[in-house]
């Protein structure tokens, strides 16, 4: 008798885990450090050395590994298990086996300095369990890779404020010259509070900042931060949402973090008194008068019920004042939507949205809002892009039904105004169906279609290309001109484990 299941492929199946490519990467821009930093002299010696190592592609699994694949070959270079999914591999073999998730979080690649320049990646297990990892990747084929080169595991066991982390971990350097993993602590955490954790580098030793907010009554949790990094690439202070609708501003000095605006929220996402999640990482964008946009979205769709939530969610551009000239000390945001500008949605068309375009009056506004009101059940779970002066929205609207395996629903892709939510006065969508943007199409704010759990930017110098599986795609550009994604369709997998997770 065969007591076990029969496999067709390689590699478990890819939920909620992107693949990350990694050859040259990026440039932090770490040769502008400040002065007697260690490495600045040495960075751009260490972006040459990358260039010409093996490019290998990294996404984690749900078959309880992160696979290291070779990016020429396609031949796996190693795999790497986290302890904290170790003890249910043995549920892959039943042959009763139903769903589960292991390494489930998306990686995240970046520079560090240990004695010399290093490549590291830091990963999650995302809904898999309550673990976050790193290892050196600089040189990341065998023999030179192996046991050693993971730099440390940690997990709910030993930091129980760890909860399920969703998003992806960010990578930087600190005021005090610590390199870190910056992560919001997910949710389901022991205690139920929004709390950020800024893990070092070189040794996994933890710094936990606690908003103090949430309770298991009223749980909370913290999505994935965003990085404001400045000229000398040191981090200077870092933004991140919350179940509970707060937008959250940390400080970052040599001295240690701190919650901005004496521990209150930047800004609190209400609407008739109700808050609502924030979910995703939020994007920003310098104002003209000073300080910084900050570009979020509402909604949520990790737990299996919340597709059957009909609340309504919003779109959202704030104002931190931070660095205004004219506001002497910057303050938090009060009054939630009545201190910001009404955007009101209108159909245009069967699968297309107008907004209205009312001008801001920076003076007595912090911002901008729009009610995603028109499509029950409209939600932003999938990160807001910034393009130059445009802010892409990608949103869901999951079926009525609650099926893990369906891929109905639609989702809205909006190009708008991040300073002030407005529509362009030229057209951002291929509205003719001739696979160009052109002065023929139509001026609109958003267009629906298929749903879709991704959205991904791929810039052309002026230009860029949305890419979103089971959708069609809208071209942008920075100065008139658009390009078409033609994009192929597959059924993407929804994002709903919690009730998964809980199941054998």
């Amino acid at each position: 008798m065969n007591r076990l299941r029969p496999r067709t492929v390689p590699f478990g199946d890819f939920v909620n885990s992107a693949p990350q490519y990694v050859k040259e990467g990026e440039d932090s821009g770490y040769s502008y450090l400040p002065a007697s930093t260690p490495g600045k002299g040495s960075y751009g010696g260490y972006l040459l050395t990358k260039y010409n190592r093996t490019p290998m592609v990294y996404i984690g699994s749900n078959d309880g590994m992160l696979h290291a694949i070779n990016g020429t070959t396609g031949v796996e270079e190693f795999a790497y298990v986290p302890k904290a999914v170790m003890s249910n591999l043995p549920l892959l073999s039943r042959t009763t086996y139903g769903h589960r998730f292991f390494v489930d979080g998306t990686p995240n690649v970046g520079d560090y300095y240990d004695n010399g320049w290093k490549t590291a990646l830091v990963g999650t297990t995302g809904a898999g369990g309550r673990a976050v990892f790193a290892m050196d990747i600089t040189v990341p084929t065998l023999p030179a890779f192996g046991a050693d080169k993971i730099l440390w595991e940690i997990n709910s066991t030993t930091q129980p404020e760890l909860g399920y982390t969703i998003g992806t971990p960010q990578i930087g350097r600190m005021p005090n010259g610590d390199w870190v993993a910056i992560l919001g602590n997910g949710y389901e955490s022991f205690s139920k509070r929004a709390q950020l954790f800024i893990i070092r580098l070189t040794d996994g030793a933890v710094t936990k900042i606690d908003t103090g907010v949430g309770n298991a009554t009223t749980p909370n949790g913290l999505a994935t931060p965003k990085l404001i990094v400045g000229s000398d690439a040191t981090i200077k202070a870092i933004f991140a949402g919350d179940l509970l609708g707060n937008l959250w501003k940390f400080d970052v000095k040599s001295s240690g973090t701190t919650i901005a605006f004496s521990g209150s929220p930047l800004f609190q996402a209400k609407i008739g008194g109700v808050a609502q999640p924030i979910t995703v990482q939020p994007d920003m964008i310098p104002h003209s008068k000073g300080g910084m946009m900050l570009l979020f979205g509402t909604g949520k769709i990790y737990e299996t019920e919340d597709a059957l939530n009909t609340d309504v969610q919003s779109l959202y551009g704030v104002w931190d004042q931070t660095g205004v000239p004219s506001v002497s000390s910057p303050t938090s945001i009060s009054g939630s939507q009545s201190a910001l500008q009404k955007r009101t949605l209108s159909w245009s068309g069967s699968n297309a949205y107008a907004v209205s375009n009312e001008t801001v009056d920076w003076t007595s506004k912090r911002g901008w809002y729009m009610d995603l009101n028109l499509s029950t059940g409209e939600r932003l779970t999938i990160d807001p892009q910034i393009f130059f002066d445009e802010i892409v929205f990608t949103t869901i609207i999951p079926a009525s039904a609650v099926d893990t395996c369906s891929s109905d629903g639609k989702s809205t892709t909006f190009i708008l105004n991040a300073i002030n939510g407005n529509v362009f006065p030229y057209p951002t969508f291929d509205t003719t169906g001739d696979n160009k943007v052109t002065s023929a199409d139509a001026i609109i704010a958003g267009k629906q279609g298929g749903l879709t759990f991704g959205s991904t930017l791929l810039k052309n110098g002026p230009s860029a290309i949305i890419y979103q599986p089971e959708s069609s795609g809208a071209g942008l550009s920075g100065n008139g001109t658009r390009a078409t994604a033609i994009v192929p369709s597959y059924n993407p997998t929804r994002r709903i484990w919690k009730q998964i997770l809980r199941t054998d």
